[in-house]
């Protein structure tokens, strides 16, 4: 059986291999869980808005399905990476569960469970970067072809 597609979460120049963090958080054992603010989060990546012609920083594309995010399955942790916010410290940012981030906040959840990978993590799964993060080539000698991102918020 051919396994199925990589997933892949795009921002800007980085792209993020969702399958590769997942399986990283699947062999490393016992992680903390940290709790994300469901209202804050979903307002900062524009969810809580029906207006068409707003345009969030962060936020779900245009083929985002919300009929599909209602059957998303909220036990499910989502997934954060970290990275820096040039200033020296460090941010997060959502690389997987935008439609679980709908589906909370459409039913009013207050909270949803999350595993944060840390920055030496986040670099391990990234398959773009900018080049003046590393000093190199956009691409990453790791993975010659960039797939086509599959993801549920797009930026």
């Amino acid at each position: 059986m051919p396994e199925p597609p990589r997933q892949t979460f795009q921002y800007g120049i980085w792209i993020f291999d969702v399958t590769a963090a997942e399986h990283l958080i699947a062999t490393t054992g016992q992680r903390p869980i940290v709790l994300l603010d469901v209202p804050m989060w979903a307002h900062a990546y524009g969810l809580d808005r029906d207006d068409p012609s707003a345009v969030p920083l962060l936020g779900p594309g245009d083929g985002f399905d919300r009929a599909y995010a209602m059957t998303t399955d909220l036990s499910r942790p989502l997934l954060l990476a970290t990275l820096p916010t040039g200033d020296g410290a460090s941010g997060h940012l959502l690389i997987d569960g935008c439609h679980r981030l709908f589906h909370a906040w459409s039913t009013g959840r207050a909270t949803l469970t999350a595993h944060e990978l840390d920055r030496a993590e986040t670099d391990s799964i990234l398959l773009r970067r900018p080049a003046s993060d590393t000093g190199q080539s956009t691409r990453s000698a790791r993975q010659p072809r960039i797939p086509r991102p599959r993801s549920g918020c797009h930026a």
